[in-house]
């Protein structure tokens, strides 16, 4: 796994344009259905993403994935079998200890490696997560708008006690009013709420292994694809054939 290259993938400008024009694909192409006489064609395979417009064509090819979750899930199996199965760590010390040959050895130590190499792969499994999502920006953010929602809270005490005060009094009635108009009006408490819920919601728990490839195809090329289907050949009937030069069909000699 190359942590540093995965990262940069996930922030890169490429996928980005991706994610704006896989988008934009299902938005127009339900819009073509909707309209009787659109004859554009959007077509979604598994591997790619295609727009044919008269004879325009564009191609994108969709990323490689990677789901984190399922590739941390597969690797904790692989290593409880290596270290808890019957030829794992822990019963190759008992076979090393009473056979010292080479061979043994040799696969002891293939068994060793290649736990420590999923044990790495794993470990930076996880440190994908964190960087990939900003957790550690996150939390921050976070402990930032809790404060805010807090301190909002606060002053809608204050101002509940406040009002308190006035009533009975009606030549206070006005200010009164004011107070409770500001007490009820909850938009800044929604929209930090709303900021809140989004940081703890985002979440990015795939690599893009592999960043999506655009290609055109130029007119030219479409409207030759389409003269040579339709194009006839000609066949000449029984007894006849071709002249190379005319191209007409002539009797055969006999």
């Amino acid at each position: 796994m190359n942590l540093e290259q995965n990262i940069a993938n996930i922030k890169s400008e490429e996928y980005r344009k991706y994610l704006d024009f896989y988008s934009n694909f299902h938005e127009e192409r339900v819009k073509c259905l909707k309209r009787k006489n659109c004859k554009d064609q959007y077509i979604e395979t598994v591997k790619e993403l295609k727009i044919i417009k008269g004879t325009k064509e564009k191609k994108l090819s969709k990323p490689k994935y990677v789901f984190v979750y399922n590739r941390i899930k597969e690797i904790n199996l692989e290593l409880n079998e290596m270290e808890n199965g019957p030829t794992g760590i822990r019963n190759f010390r008992f076979i090393v200890e009473t056979d010292s040959s080479k061979k043994v050895a040799d696969s002891f130590g293939e068994l060793k490696k290649k736990f420590q190499e999923l044990t790495n792969e794993k470990k930076e499994l996880k440190e994908y997560l964190i960087r990939a999502n900003n957790l550690e920006e996150n939390k921050e953010k976070q402990i930032e708008i809790n404060a805010q929602i807090l301190d909002e809270k606060n002053k809608k005490r204050l101002l509940y006690f406040e009002i308190q005060q006035y009533y009975g009094d009606e030549t206070k009635e006005e200010e009164r009013n004011a107070l409770v108009k500001e007490y009820v009006d909850n938009a800044n408490l929604k929209k930090l709420a709303k900021e809140l819920n989004k940081l703890n919601k985002t979440e990015i728990n795939y690599i893009v292994t592999d960043l999506p490839t655009k290609t055109k195809t130029p007119e030219k090329s479409l409207e030759e694809k389409d003269k040579k289907k339709k194009k006839i050949v000609k066949r000449c009937p029984k007894g006849e054939k071709k002249d190379k030069k005319t191209g007409e069909c002539v009797k055969k000699d006999e």
